[in-house]
């Protein structure tokens, strides 16, 4: 049998050996590990109590774990959301006197503050004499509070304004305001602008997290640009899932399309005409974090 001689094994001319050509190939060619998907403990939903439905919270159920209506209470119980934790919000004076063990948060919740009360004008002093009924509250049922107190604007310093003065009438008045998070809106349509007012909560309240309880793209909005509104979407996401600084966020879903009424292009809505029917934003929403 005629044997061929077997070449020569040459380094220092760029030829591998063998035993470390296998090694290389076998790195290149082992395919990578699947992503590792999971619920995001962060994201809710904001949705209206007179427009959502138990299947609508089924629908987001594998991207969404809490959810709140601008209520202290829900039409939605538990067993038919069990996997969706309820954050109840005080809004006003009559939210406050409605403050019982029944409408405090949930196991795992945070009850919220007052709805935008620098927007409406009402002054910080006046919200902290209600605030020592939600005080007392958080105290007697053991939950976690969120002062609603700032929309963002441009300016991001009137909503910072408002909760200094906010917390100095409470400690006036209470020794504490007792705040576990701060909590803004947001309907700018960059990230860079939302990172900036972030940063500017957390410099001005330090060791406080931040949630936003309403987030959306409102030029889109104005303008009736859904690809705005969906690009924005999936630009966000990223970012708020990344973020040390924020806790919780949700989207503002907006008003839901009617049999004569259809949501208007732009709209931030997250669900169609049925019940539990996503729109391309709603699918979009209930995708689960994958890293």
């Amino acid at each position: 049998m005629l044997r061929v001689p077997q070449a020569r094994r040459r380094h220092r001319h760029g030829h591998l050996p063998q035993s470390l050509l296998n090694v290389v190939l076998h790195t290149y060619l082992t395919p990578a590990d699947p992503p590792r998907c999971y619920t995001s403990p962060k994201r809710g939903v904001a949705i209206g109590m007179a427009i959502s439905h138990p299947e609508d919270l089924q629908a987001l159920a594998p991207g969404v774990t809490w959810f709140n209506n601008w209520a202290i209470f829900t039409n939605i119980p538990p067993h038919l959301r069990p996997s969706i934790t309820f954050f109840p919000l005080t809004w006003g004076a009559k939210g406050v006197r409605a403050l019982s063990a029944d409408t405090m948060a949930e196991p795992g919740g945070v009850l919220v503050g007052f709805n935008e009360p620098n927007w409406h004008r009402v002054e910080p002093e006046f919200a902290a004499e209600m605030w020592g009924e939600v005080i007392a509250a958080a105290k007697k049922y053991n939950g976690k509070v969120s002062e609603m107190g700032v929309k963002a604007r441009r300016d991001a310093v009137l909503g910072i304004t408002w909760m200094r003065d906010f917390i100095a009438a409470c400690e006036r008045l209470y020794g504490t305001a007792a705040i576990d998070y701060i909590n803004i809106h947001s309907y700018t349509c960059s990230t860079h602008a939302l990172d900036f007012n972030i940063r500017e909560h957390v410099r001005a309240f330090p060791g406080k997290k931040i949630i936003i309880t309403e987030i959306a793209c409102g030029q889109a909005m104005r303008n009736g640009h859904p690809r705005q509104q969906l690009s924005f979407m999936k630009q966000v996401i990223p970012y708020l899932e990344n973020s040390e600084d924020v806790v919780y966020y949700s989207w503002y879903n907006g008003p839901r399309p009617t049999a004569r009424k259809p949501a208007p292009h732009g709209a931030p809505t997250l669900f169609g005409l049925e019940p539990g029917q996503l729109t391309p934003l709603g699918r979009e929403y209930r995708k689960r974090v994958c890293v």
